[in-house]
């Protein structure tokens, strides 16, 4: 990111390093975590949208007021655009881009679902070796998750049993209602992400109740 320089710092030497963690956070600077649809702050462990603010804040943007304006809240807080988390030691975790979350509609209003949540989930069965998973456009003007998984060798299961082994657990708004689809191989990009722009690209025709 360059609009703040070192939001986190290196391990200190003589403390573990923490798998996933991008290190703990920098002198001079503040971070708060928001929750991606109703912005209220939360607490530790909780993924929603990193924010920071301290002395490395870059002075704005270029000849473009209207994204200075939406890129900061009014205490100062510059919205990064990073789903993500922190720990009891101030370590940040970072997980998604807010702008691969899935909308979910929920009577008159909505709320955001990072698939990852899901993804992580669905890695948890016993048959499932990776999966993807992305949102799509329904009827009501919002999206239903669907996950794309590649099995393991030799396993087989259908598309319910997955559905099912989501729906038994996780929330209603994180149900696989747009359907399970199996491939020999999920998209990834570098770092090895999973290549949301390509699957999105996949459904983007597509409408479902």
């Amino acid at each position: 990111m360059t609009e703040y320089l070192f939001i986190v710092r290196g391990t200190d030497v003589d403390q573990p390093f923490i798998p996933g963690s991008c290190g703990p956070v920098s002198p001079g600077t503040e971070v708060k975590v928001v929750d991606i649809t109703t912005g209220a702050m939360l607490g530790p462990d909780t993924d929603g949208e990193i924010c920071v603010r301290g002395n490395k804040m870059f002075a704005g943007y270029l000849n473009n007021e209207k994204a200075y304006r939406e890129a900061f809240d009014g205490e100062g807080w510059y919205r990064t655009g990073d789903i993500g988390r922190y720990d009891g030691r101030e370590n940040i975790y970072i997980t998604d881009r807010l702008k691969e979350v899935i909308r979910i509609g929920i009577g008159n209003t909505y709320i955001n679902i990072s698939p990852v949540e899901i993804e992580s989930y669905v890695l948890t069965h016993p048959a499932v070796e990776e999966t993807a998973v992305v949102g799509v456009n329904n009827k009501a003007g919002t999206h239903w998750p669907r996950a794309y998984v590649m099995l393991k060798h030799g396993c087989h299961v259908s598309a319910e049993e997955i559905e099912n082994f989501v729906s038994d657990t996780l929330a209603q708004t994180k149900h696989l209602k747009g359907g399970v689809v199996f491939v020999d191989s999920i998209k990834r990009i570098g770092m090895g992400k999973v290549d949301r722009k390509y699957y999105r690209a996949l459904v983007s025709d597509e409408i479902i109740d």
